[in-house]
Formats: C-alpha cells, structure tokens, sequence
C-alpha cells in the first residue's frame, strides 16, 4: 500500500478519505474510505496516522490499509508530525494547549502519550488553536496556533514565535 513517490492528503468533502496522489500521472488511490481525517503523516515504511479531531483520536493506518486507534483522550488533536529518526509522534491540540509526543514502537503502535509541549494563548482566550504541524532535520517541532507558529527544540523547550 505505500507509495514512495506519492503525495498523501486527507480529504473532507464530498467523500471523507486518505488518499495518495501520483504527481506525474495524477491518479489517485484511495487508502482509507469513510474515515474522518484531519491531518496526516506518513512513515517511511508507509504507515500512516491521521488525527480524527471529532473524536479525540489518532488513528494510525498500517501498509496494507487497516486501520486501528493508536491514542484517544485528546483535546480535538489537530496537528501531527513526526521527528526525523520517526521515533516520535507529537499531536497538538486544537481547543486545548498542549502539544502530546507518543514513542512510535516497532509494530507501529505508540506507546503511552506525555504533555510536553505547552502552546502560548492569545489573551481573553482559553485554547491555543494548535493546528498544522512540521518537524525540521533539526527535530525542531513547528505548530501553527491562534498566535503564529510557536518553534519547540527536540526537547519540547519553547523556542519562540513566528
């Protein structure tokens, strides 16, 4: 089911579906139907986990299309991201300000998920609208929010605002 050389996107409408598109031919196959996909991430081994904002999941999608929860009991997950070694998931929080990291195990499920990343609020509100997020080779993590993107080092140190 993995497709090297092809883009990946979570599709919201009219059908709900993680799909991969090839760039030269534009074909579209789909990997996951009826689904309610958020963002997504894609491993090297072609693994991949959406976030299902609606129900506080992470949902991770194995190569051969079977799909399994992999975290729950998140504040509307929003962004996800990997670290370069793909070790390490991290979900932020779109109503919430937390940014969750998840070790990534062997078999590809995760293991326990840990608050270690607080977004900033912009003032009169309650949640960060932690959305979008990038990891750079650096293993800096990036999440777009109410206030800009907010910068993390590999630790989950607050580094700053773009």
């Amino acid at each position: 089911m993995l497709f090297r050389s092809h883009f990946y996107a979570a599709t919201q409408g009219p059908k709900k579906q993680i799909i991969a598109i090839a760039p030269d031919t534009k074909a579209i196959r789909v990997i996951l139907d009826e689904t309610q996909p958020n963002d997504l991430v894609v491993t090297k081994a072609g693994r991949v986990y959406f976030t299902h904002t609606g129900k506080g999941q992470v949902i991770a999608v194995d190569a051969a299309g079977k799909a399994t929860v992999a975290a729950e009991g998140l504040n509307a997950p929003n962004g996800i991201t990997l670290s370069p070694d793909q070790r390490v998931l991290s979900v932020s929080e779109y109503r919430g300000t937390n940014v969750w990291t998840f070790t990534v195990k062997e078999d590809g499920s995760l293991g326990p998920g840990h608050r270690t990343m607080t977004l900033r609020v912009p003032a009169g509100r309650a949640d960060s609208g932690g959305d979008g997020s990038a990891t750079d080779a650096k293993g800096r993590r990036l999440v777009t929010s109410h206030l800009g993107v907010q910068v993390f080092d590999g630790e989950g140190r607050w580094l700053g605002l773009i």
